[in-house]
């Protein structure tokens, strides 16, 4: 049995509580920021009861981004990337380098908000968000590393189910395109003429294959959708002509070797 690890609980003058403690560990000092003294309380509960069991604390002291890597390895297609690599990377930056104990729901709370702020994010996308990560927290309570999921007391109001959308007329369309045709015509242009007259995703743009498009018949099959299910467009007369006259690269309808560039700069602006 281990010596009890003696948490410090302060209230500062903004009205916060702070808990520090030294980790006996890593011997450096931690601190935590909570809204009331009761979530203080449960806080100092949690660290002296987890240095006090030697079956909990074998690992918790270990850094967040430790398990994080063990965690893709077992599964590359974890929701925490596959639902967007910006918030995956702001919460390894934020989070990577601490203890897994010391991730408390106040500090997944402001984080939620600084990147809903930072990256202009929809209300309704951060429960998304927190569900992408309650897997991650899940696989830690699993492996005894953790007790509880900090993420439970985490609570997000729903936001409204469709975000205001800019339409653009015929005519502010067509001046957007032909500024992106000056900037990119070769990478950018083809995408986004593609988009504008089919209403695509753009991840579902990036797949698309020419055995995908039927020159003859102006159909293009999506085979991979957002919801799982194909469909089929029928394309426009000016797309068909677009089409025919657009190089082939490869095997893939836009895609070439800088095709990741555009996908990044595309989900930094949604």
């Amino acid at each position: 049995m281990r010596d009890q690890v003696a948490v410090s609980i302060y209230q500062l003058k903004g009205g916060q509580f702070q808990a520090s403690y030294t980790n006996p560990f890593t011997t450096k000092r931690v601190r935590a920021m909570f809204r009331t003294s009761k979530e203080a309380e449960d806080f100092q509960r949690k660290i002296q009861v987890q240095f006090l069991t030697d079956v909990l604390t074998g690992f918790s002291h270990l850094p967040v981004g430790q398990f994080l890597d063990e965690y893709l390895k077992l599964g590359p297609k974890a929701k925490i990337v596959s639902r967007g690599l910006p918030f995956y990377l702001s919460f390894r930056e934020t989070f990577g380098k601490m203890s897994v104990m010391d991730v408390t729901a106040t500090s997944l709370d402001l984080w939620l908000k600084q990147i809903k702020e930072e990256r202009g994010y929809a209300q309704r996308t951060l429960p998304n968000i927190k569900s992408a990560f309650n897997h991650f927290f899940l696989y830690l309570i699993d492996r005894k590393i953790i007790r509880e999921n900090p993420l439970d007391k985490v609570r997000i109001r729903r936001g409204p189910t469709k975000r205001e959308r800019t339409h653009l007329s015929k005519e502010e369309l067509a001046d957007l395109l032909s500024k992106i045709k000056t900037l990119s015509p070769t990478q950018v242009h083809p995408v986004c003429y593609f988009l504008a007259h089919t209403g695509c995703r753009l991840g579902e743009a990036l797949k698309l294959k020419w055995n995908e498009v039927d020159l003859n018949m102006g159909t293009v099959k999506i085979l991979e959708s957002k919801t799982g299910e194909g469909r089929l467009l029928h394309i426009s007369g000016k797309l068909l002509e677009f089409l025919k006259n657009h190089p082939r690269i490869v095997h893939i309808e836009f895609v070439n070797h800088r095709s990741v560039i555009l996908k990044v700069a595309f989900e930094k602006q949604t």
